[in-house]
């Protein structure tokens, strides 16, 4: 009877060992294979959102534009840039604020005298730009129109003389333009613009960097 016990509590004890090493076991197998799922998921989901990233439109677009200024109406050709900042609203249109600086001089003389007037502009516009945007383009072509005001100065020497005005005047601008994409963060801006600045005919031809934030 003793004997037969002992061997009862040996077999029952081997088969409670047993089964405690089958649940180790267990345990450690599910958790490896929970680990090895994690990272699975991991390396798949990565890429989709660097993807993501890159193909997602940058909500901000500021560039700078130095440019040639020519009024048409008088003949003169200036200098200037512009300071360009664009917010995108969805799909391909910018609604966006512009200003910048822009200076026409030139002189004349005879008889020992000589005359020289300038002109600058300090313009304040509100723009809004429709790009056409394809994804596997670095080209992307767009349409822009910019309408505000110009705070306008113009002085003139003559013999020792000079005079000076500052008036408010009425600008619009619109033009097409090209955009070449060179990163996810930086690209060229080609714009020829035209428009009136007052009364008078204004050719404004661009070309600048723009940075996407």
């Amino acid at each position: 009877m003793r004997k037969a016990r002992e061997v009862w509590s040996s077999t029952y004890l081997g088969k409670g060992i047993e089964m405690n090493l089958q649940k180790v076991v267990s345990r450690r197998l599910i958790l490896v294979a929970s680990c090895l799922m994690s990272f699975a998921s991991f390396g798949e989901t990565q890429p989709q959102a660097q993807i993501h990233e890159q193909t997602t439109p940058q909500n901000l677009q500021v560039s700078l534009l130095p440019a040639l200024a020519v009024l048409v109406d008088v003949g003169v050709t200036g200098y200037g840039s512009g300071l360009d900042i664009k917010f995108h609203l969805g799909d391909g249109w910018y609604l966006g604020f512009e200003t910048g600086y822009y200076r026409w001089s030139e002189s004349a003389s005879g008889n020992g005298i000589t005359a020289s007037s300038s002109v600058t502009s300090v313009p304040a516009m509100v723009t809004a730009t429709y790009k056409f945007i394809e994804s596997d383009s670095i080209l992307i072509p767009y349409l822009s129109v910019a309408v505000g005001i110009s705070v306008t100065t113009g002085s003139v020497d003559f013999v020792n003389t000079s005079y000076g005005r500052t008036k408010v005047d009425l600008e619009t601008l619109g033009s097409p333009g090209l955009e070449i994409s060179l990163s996810s963060t930086f690209s060229i801006r080609l714009e020829p613009k035209v428009g009136l600045l007052g009364g008078d005919f204004l050719f404004l031809p661009q070309t600048g960097l723009a940075l996407a934030l």
